[in-house]
């Protein structure tokens, strides 16, 4: 679909918005596991009963989701949706697809401990230069858990020590 809908018509770069990825790729710039209709409606809405038009086009049009600049919010978010954190780690070669199952299981267990602590009042702490909160203390341990330091490098860095990512640990 997104190949038909780039080669189908005639697209300024600079301006254009997916009508296939925008939506998708919005909901993984703020963090929303969008199985439910319920949950988007609520955050389109702000929670209200019913969704304008404004909200909707302020929610998916107010921000360029193909902005490099949200590459860290990107890499924060696949934590709070679990199905994509979890794909990640089948594409890096971190599981078995022949018995996927354990692997599966640990990303949901790992993503619950991860929204408890989100429940709590020292979720984050810390902010880096942009304002984008740093990981917690929960988020790095599940990276390192799950062998996703490689990924996460950037973001570790600025918050684990050198000697920690590199050891034998995991």
């Amino acid at each position: 679909m997104f190949a038909e809908e780039i080669r189908s018509s005639n697209i300024n770069l600079e301006t254009f918005h997916s009508k296939v990825l925008t939506p998708i790729l919005i909901h993984q710039l703020r963090g929303i596991h969008d199985a439910s209709s319920q949950t988007v409606r609520a955050m389109v809405s702000h929670s209200r009963q019913v969704v304008t038009i404004q909200d909707t086009t302020l929610f998916y049009l107010a921000l360029d989701p193909a902005d490099p600049s949200y590459i860290p919010i990107y890499h924060q978010q696949l934590l709070n949706i679990p199905r994509a954190w979890w794909h990640l780690g089948v594409v890096m070669g971190r599981t078995d697809l022949m018995d996927p199952g354990p692997y599966y299981n640990r990303f949901h267990e790992d993503h619950d401990k991860i929204m408890e602590l989100l429940a709590g009042p020292n979720a984050y702490t810390e902010v880096d230069d942009s304002g984008n909160p740093l990981l917690n203390v929960m988020e790095v341990a599940c990276i390192l858990a799950e062998r996703l330091e490689e990924f996460f490098g950037p973001e570790l860095a600025l918050v684990v020590s050198p000697n920690v990512v590199d050891s034998t640990l995991f």
